[in-house]
């Protein structure tokens, strides 16, 4: 690319001090676009950077993809070397998710390597702790749109796996879990190898997972089915128009001002310099694809309810987006929201309705919350407050062992919340109990009569939806989670004395020597059925006579091999938020270049540095 004589007659006319700064600059400014921007400050002449500019553009462009390339070569043969040798006890857990995006499907996959050398079993103290865990990224993988079924990604996984790892065969050993969320990816794990003669699984070690997150999800976003349609989308969108609204903090501080500060209802100032602090932060934003947004709006907005009711219905109006239509958007109100949304001030039935809804469903979400933040926890941080103080202490960092339930599950920590879910009612929630009676109470007024009656009553359809949702949810739950507590993966429930406290220790090794004798007796009377390859491995196999000594307390200690196979599967992840998060990646590609025109672009740009210099 050559650059105009213009731009070189001002750079012949400038001063030797000032061309050998731009010199100088030049060569910095080759090596990033921060450092064009940074010189065009202090040089002050814009037509000589720019010129530089555009001169060297395409050095930076080819440099910095030779450099990546380069860099990417050296890492691969680093973690072959030094993360993936044959030679340390060490297994992986693969998680691989897709990213549908700019018409193609990127496979995004991701390994947790744990190292098992420092694993004792007769060092239950530290056991837990000395597990070490890496986590690495794998080369992004691109598919086509026709190229996004279960073969093409299992080829696409093997791939990114082979640069990664090298060796099939170390792939093929090491590889103790898949997680996947609902989609394709959710067979991988089962697909067998390519040769003709090969029947079994490939990854005949790995121990298939669900995102248990994502399956939540699922069963969370199900809750609108268990209200009447138009009740259900009417009281959602007043809740849409309200978190809108009150999502901007410049309405924030007109509310404040206007409705608090100058409203004459409200006496004292204290009172008033307490309930604007409430405001000082903004409304989460629903979104209608993530459940958990709406149980964040929820609190926020039943926390604030008595106040909301001073605001003037009319500062809400209508807005369009920027290019004048209306849409789902941030910004968007449109006029049917607006009229719901004025609804709540102007008539108390819908009002008492609103705000009974949102008592009843927050005692839902409640529960989903507790769940999530269950899963995303760890067994040695069991509170909010100790995995503060963690975080706190280790600069944001979460325990290793976070997102890591396997052991709890398979043990049945999931009937647990099933339990709390059955209990749930209206009655043992204070701020239901108000709602719901002011709805009575407004369903009379408006009735004429002393009680209510009607089967069409909002308070009816509440209560009835309400018991709808315990069950929906009871059944979908269950069905998400009862796997954990079969074969194999209730295996790894043998490790439960990891986990307790040390006082409880010994009676909990005694029960795990009955769970494994429970479990080889069920074996051996054909009980469990297909086991599959890895139940196999255990009970019948590899680790037989092992599990059967542990199980007839002929071993103080469980032997090594067995004990670091059922940790190695206990360590994988049950939630795959961690994958998620990484699809930006897919947006960072670095810029490539043809290799037809890398030789006259290398000549272009040595004729500009030649000139440059001279």
């Amino acid at each position: 690319m050559h650059c105009s004589p213009r731009f070189w007659n001002i750079f012949r006319r400038e001063s030797w001090s000032l061309r050998q700064r731009v010199c100088d600059a030049s060569r910095r400014c080759w090596c990033s676009h921060q450092g064009v921007s940074h010189e065009r400050k202090e040089v002050g002449s814009m037509l000589l950077i720019t010129c530089f500019t555009q001169c060297c553009w395409l050095i930076r462009q080819i440099e910095t993809n030779t450099c990546n390339a380069f860099i990417s070569r050296r890492l691969c043969r680093f973690a072959r070397e030094y993360v993936y040798g044959d030679r340390d006890d060490w297994i992986m857990h693969v998680r691989v998710d897709s990213s549908p995006q700019f018409n193609r499907d990127y496979l995004v996959s991701e390994v947790d390597v744990v190292s098992l050398d420092k694993t004792f079993s007769s060092e239950l103290d530290t056991a837990m702790q000395d597990v070490g865990f890496a986590t690495r990224i794998m080369p992004l993988q691109i598919l086509g749109r026709r190229a996004t079924n279960t073969a093409y990604k299992y080829r696409a996984l093997l791939r990114a796996l082979r640069l990664e790892v090298g060796s099939e065969d170390l792939i093929k050993a090491r590889t103790f879990s898949m997680l996947h969320d609902m989609g394709v990816e959710s067979k991988l794990a089962m697909v067998p190898g390519f040769s003709s003669d090969c029947d079994d699984r490939w990854f005949d070690k790995a121990l298939p997972l669900h995102d248990l997150d994502h399956g939540l999800h699922n069963v969370m976003l199900e809750l609108n089915e268990c209200w009447e349609v138009d009740f259900y989308n009417a009281w959602e969108r007043q809740l849409n128009t309200m978190a809108k609204h009150f999502s901007k903090a410049d309405n924030n501080e007109r509310f404040v001002k206007q409705c608090i500060w100058d409203n004459p209802k409200i006496e004292g100032y204290a009172r008033k310099k307490a309930i604007a602090g409430m405001f000082k932060s903004t409304c989460p934003t629903l979104v209608q694809h993530r459940w958990q947004y709406m149980h964040d709006v929820l609190v926020w907005v039943t926390d604030r309810r008595k106040f909301l009711m001073y605001l003037d219905p009319h500062i809400v109006s209508s807005r369009e987006n920027s290019e004048g239509q209306s849409g789902q958007s941030d910004d968007v109100i449109s006029d049917m929201d607006a009229a719901a949304f004025k609804l709540l001030y102007t008539d108390k039935l819908v009002s008492a309705t609103f705000w009974a809804m949102c008592a009843v469903m927050l005692i839902l979400c409640k529960w989903g919350h507790t769940v999530v933040g269950w899963l995303h926890g760890c067994w040695c941080h069991p509170t909010q407050d100790d995995r503060a103080k963690f975080r706190k202490k280790n600069k944001g960092a979460n325990c290793k062992w976070s997102g890591r339930r396997l052991i709890e599950l398979s043990c049945g920590s999931a009937l647990e919340f099933l339990a709390d879910l059955r209990s749930l009612r209206i009655e043992n929630s204070s701020l239901a109990m108000e709602s719901m009676g002011l709805l009575v109470k407004e369903q009379q007024k408006a009735s004429g009569a002393s009680a209510a009656a009607g089967d069409d009553m909002a308070s009816d359809i509440i209560s009835v939806g309400f018991v709808t949702a315990k069950r929906m949810l009871e059944s979908r739950f269950s069905q998400l989670t009862s796997f954990v507590r079969e074969p194999p993966w209730n295996l790894i429930s043998l490790l439960q004395f990891l986990i307790v406290p040390a006082s409880v220790r010994s009676g909990a090794v005694v029960e795990s020597r009955q769970i494994a004798a429970t479990m080889l007796q069920k074996f051996d009377q054909g009980k469990f059925g297909d086991v599959g390859d890895i139940g196999r491995r255990f009970l019948q196999t590899t680790h037989r006579s092992a599990l059967k000594r542990w199980a007839n307390s002929q071993d103080k200690f469980m032997d090594l091999s067995l004990f670091r196979a059922l940790l190695a599967y206990a360590s994988s992840l049950n939630v795959m938020q961690r994958l998620e998060a990484k699809h930006h990646l897919v947006q960072a590609g670095a810029v490539g270049c043809f290799p037809q025109d890398r030789d006259r672009e290398r000549q272009h740009m040595h004729c500009a540095c030649v000139s440059a210099l001279s």
